[in-house]
Order: structure tokens, then C-alpha cells, then sequence
């Protein structure tokens, strides 16, 4: 989501995840775990975006895994912090 701050990213998310769940599945139970990265540009930054967009997508994809590895139906935006705990 272009433009999007880590906070709405996750508001956006925790939306789509709130009207899934609002609609009455009538099998099973619907999860929806998400994962997510925020990139701020720098004004130094080359305008070669594929290694910005790549580094993006391994954060989200480290965020996706923790996300589906823990408490599952939820949203987890990547940070240093978590990084160690997501699967490559």
C-alpha cells in the first residue's frame, strides 16, 4: 500500500481480517494471519527500486511466517526485533 505508515498498515489489515470474520462461513472456521513491512524512503535512496521492493518482500514473507507460526489469525508487522523469530 503505497504511502501507508506501519499504524494504518496494520489498521487495514486487522479491517479486512474483522469483515472475513464478520461473514458466517458455514464449514469451518476462516484464519487469516498477515504479514507486513514498512519501507520509509530516504532521500539518498537510488532510484533502482528492485533491492528496496526484494528487502520489502523477505520482511513481509519473515513477518507471514511468525505470524502463521504463533498465535496464528493475526497481523505481524516485521521489525528487527522479530526478525530472528521468522523462518528465512
Amino acid at each position: 500500500m503505497p504511502q501507508t505508515d506501519a499504524v494504518r498498515a496494520r489498521q487495514v489489515l486487522e479491517r479486512l481480517r474483522g469483515l472475513v470474520h464478520a461473514i458466517p462461513w458455514p464449514r469451518r472456521t476462516i484464519t487469516l494471519s498477515f504479514g507486513t513491512a514498512v519501507y520509509q524512503p530516504q532521500t539518498e535512496d537510488s532510484t533502482d527500486l528492485e533491492p528496496i521492493a526484494n528487502l520489502l518482500i523477505t520482511r513481509a514473507n519473515q513477518a507471514l511466517y511468525q505470524a502463521k507460526g504463533g498465535e496464528k489469525d493475526c497481523v505481524v508487522l516485521w521489525s528487527e526485533e522479530n526478525a530472528h523469530d521468522a523462518r528465512p
